[in-house]
């Protein structure tokens, strides 16, 4: 057991590395959007204004998200194709990029469109620090949603971790929200997230300060003021420890539309008067750019502590069963 969590977290981190390197342009229709499709239809058959038909909703797409798992022969390719196919570092890293780059050519009306590749809210009418704040937001929650928490599961429980992570982390987009219609009925999905990315998200937080330890002092302040702000458990710690690394103020104010049939996703409650993370100025182009090279530190550092710790679980294992074998033979 202990010796597959150190394949599982070499794949993890291999499977995280190519999304890195290649992206994931060969993916053509990706799964997750073939999942998310599939999740769509199975909401129309089993909508219910209740917790209870929520709760067997996110059941049944959990388990349908591991049948390609069961299909594909048990190996350390298939840990690795699972992990490739559950993070996205390189879409999430691009496309806050590509915001940065378009509102430093001056297209904010392009930017905007960019952005909201990337957040749920709505961005037509963001100011440039607005669109810079939000665009740094969703870094540093992707960095657990989208990198880290396929990793980590990935190395926990292998294929089934990353696949079953990624499927609700989807879920959570898709109707974990605190809208009329998602309000009872997403509830699960919301909350089984939520417990899902809480050892990634510490993770991070301490890749972060790994990877800042100049700007530790400011991390940790930033989460112990600011993070109880958020809703989430996860999403607050990591953008309080993104502004405490950068130095600036995040999470103002912000708006998501609700269409008339209900359907979308609109704030959870919160999130139409967000309160800051932060106490420094309001963040600037440049800061996107900060964002995501913190964000990949996390990533490296993320898996370089669960290859290690793995590794080093295996000696340890190895020695105890050396002992145990000697005191068997000496009796």
């Amino acid at each position: 057991m202990v010796v597959d969590a150190y394949r599982n977290a070499v794949a993890a981190s291999a499977g995280t590395a190519i999304d890195m390197a290649i992206g994931e342009r060969f993916l053509n229709p990706h799964p997750v959007a073939v999942f998310g499709s599939f999740l769509e239809k199975l909401e129309q058959r089993m909508w219910r204004d209740s917790k209870g038909s929520g709760a067997i909703y996110t059941a049944t797409a959990l388990a349908g998200a591991m049948v390609p798992q069961a299909l594909v022969p048990r190996g350390w390719a298939r840990n690795v194709a699972s992990s490739y196919v559950a993070s996205a570092p390189s879409g999430l890293w691009g496309q806050a990029l590509e915001v940065k780059y378009l509102l430093e050519s001056g297209d904010l009306v392009a930017a905007r469109r960019s952005l909201s590749a990337i957040v749920g809210r709505s961005t037509e009418t963001l100011s440039v620090g607005e669109v810079c704040a939000a665009a740094i937001e969703a870094v540093a929650e992707g960095t657990v949603d989208a990198v880290v928490g396929p990793l980590f599961w990935g190395s926990v429980l292998g294929a089934h971790g990353s696949a079953g992570f990624r499927a609700l982390n989807t879920l959570d987009s898709m109707v974990g929200y605190k809208s009329q219609r998602y309000r009872n009925f997403g509830w699960a999905s919301a909350r089984a997230d939520d417990a899902a990315c809480y050892l990634p998200a510490r993770l991070s937080l301490l890749s972060l300060l790994i990877a800042m330890p100049l700007r530790s002092p400011s991390v940790l302040s930033a989460v112990r003021e600011y993070s109880k702000n958020h809703e989430s458990p996860n999403a607050g710690l990591m953008e309080a420890a993104f502004a405490g690394a950068l130095k600036v103020s995040l999470g103002r104010g912000a708006q998501y539309p609700e269409k008339a049939d209900g359907r979308s996703k609109p704030s959870r409650g919160h999130e139409l008067d967000t309160p800051s993370f932060g106490s420094g100025p309001a963040p600037t182009i440049h800061d996107i750019g900060r964002a995501v090279s913190i964000s990949k530190s996390v990533t490296i550092i993320s898996a370089g502590l669960l290859v290690t710790t793995s590794r080093y679980l295996v000696r340890i294992n190895r020695r105890n069963r050396r002992s145990e074998e000697r005191a068997i033979a000496a009796v």
